[in-house]
């Protein structure tokens, strides 16, 4: 049991280790500080070479949370491909602060560039204090809004007539903006069927630990006991015991016209015997 959740754990962190390593945070975050880019966007032939890719189509399959500190503007990056081809198809999220705060959403395709929409969110952006915000594209439908989960907080939605898959996530501020990120790493599920990364930890630092076998099993004793009571089951509460000690009701008015037969047959059989004995008995006194 051990070696599973170690095995579990250790590829779960093999995918965050990366990422947090090259950019810095911990196992449920990635904090990230990008600079003035230049004046890139959709429209620019080489936008993607100045752009600052995640890499991680594992842990980003089709959502992503953030929280964002600037003062003026943000992009962030949907790709077709992991590399920077400038002929790939991509979307791009721009955030605006200003007189209106305003998102734009554009879509390039065969290095052509096209703004879908444009809409306003109050208070997108602001210089000292982080943003919470979220984007999901689940098989080309967009999604863009406030909040530190998914669907919260929703602002806009689109769906692409012409959808593709997106491989790579990336960001970038530019025009004279830099900025503040937080991503938010997406809690895993174990490959291997086993829980969630919290137990993982405490099954890995009770097998880090140099315990001989029989500390490890006093140290588990109250795990396993625990396992135990739940895992024990009540012969008397199981519905094949009440079955078999309790007759079923049968509400139908057939079933209770044969009832009533059955006991007035009975009552006159028990009755036609008390009887007879009777008779005799009397026959018996007179003699």
């Amino acid at each position: 049991m051990q070696r599973l959740f170690v095995g579990c754990l250790h590829t779960l962190r093999s995918v965050d280790a990366q990422m947090v390593k090259q950019f810095g945070g911990d196992q449920d975050k990635i904090q990230v500080h990008t600079g003035n880019a230049g004046a890139y966007s959709a429209g620019s032939p080489d936008v993607l070479d100045h752009v600052l890719f995640l890499n991680n189509s594992e842990l980003f399959k089709d959502s992503l949370v953030f929280e964002f500190k600037g003062c003026k503007g943000a992009r962030i990056y949907l790709t077709e491909q992991s590399g920077k081809d400038p002929n790939q198809t991509f979307y791009e999220i721009l955030l605006i602060a200003g007189a209106n705060d305003e998102v734009y959403l554009r879509r390039r395709e065969n290095g052509i560039s096209e703004t879908i929409n444009q809409f306003s969110v109050e208070d997108l952006l602001d210089c000292n204090n982080f943003r919470q915000l979220w984007i999901s594209w689940h098989n080309g439908h967009l999604k863009f809004g406030k909040g530190g989960s998914i669907h919260t907080g929703e602002y806009y939605t689109w769906i692409d007539p012409n959808p593709f898959p997106i491989q790579s996530i990336g960001i970038m501020t530019g025009y004279g903006n830099t900025g503040d990120w937080i991503i938010l790493i997406p809690e895993q599920l174990c490959l291997c069927s086993c829980e969630y990364k919290q137990k993982l930890k405490y099954w890995s630092t009770l097998n880090a630990t140099n315990h001989t076998l029989e500390e490890l099993r006093e140290i588990l004793k109250p795990v396993l006991l625990e396992l135990q009571r739940n895992l024990t089951v009540d012969k008397k509460r199981l519905s094949s015991f009440v079955r078999k000690h309790n007759s079923a009701k049968d509400k139908r008015p057939s079933s209770e016209y044969i009832g009533y037969v059955g006991v007035i047959f009975i009552s006159i059989v028990v009755g036609l015997v008390i009887f007879i004995d009777i008779v005799a008995i009397r026959n018996n006194l007179r003699t």
